[in-house]
């Protein structure tokens, strides 16, 4: 995969469905256009923290420690801050003592899936006010999801 005007390349498995290898070019997404459910203020800072000129926060859920040191890593090459929640029950008292910009939230997890961690702070949003966005995470990918659903 390539940014920025690059493409993805995939082919297929044994097993799978057979498909010819192809790319396919990408477009830069635009956040204030193409993505409405993000709210201007966080684009904004996104902006921002990419021109240098502010720090995004971002609370990191990730209980395996591999995936969580190198995610951890390069968000903060790209100059965000970062605070690590290694579970969703974790996650759930970080959110509530602060404030943050976006969630990446793994979801599976012992104690407090994602999904559940998710609901609970969507629930005190409601009560306090305000949103986070909250991307999901996985690196447990289905094979049995990508046939014919």
């Amino acid at each position: 995969m390539e940014l920025r005007g690059g493409t993805i390349f995939c082919e297929s498995e044994k097993g799978w469905e057979e498909h010819s290898p192809s790319t396919s070019p990408l477009k830069e997404a635009s956040l204030e256009h193409d993505t409405p459910h993000v709210s201007r203020s966080i684009s904004e800072k996104m902006t921002a923290a990419q021109e240098g000129e502010g720090i995004l926060s971002v609370l990191l859920v990730e209980d395996d420690s591999t995936i969580r040191d190198i995610l951890a890593r390069l968000l903060k090459l790209a100059h965000y801050h970062i605070e690590i929640a290694e579970d969703g029950l974790e996650a759930i008292i970080m959110w509530k003592k602060g404030r943050y910009d976006l969630v990446l939230m793994d979801v599976q997890m012992p104690r407090l899936d994602g999904f559940e961690a998710t609901r609970a702070i969507r629930k005190m949003e409601r009560e306090r006010g305000g949103h986070t966005p909250i991307v999901a995470m996985t690196a447990h990918a289905s094979r049995e999801r990508g046939r014919g659903e």
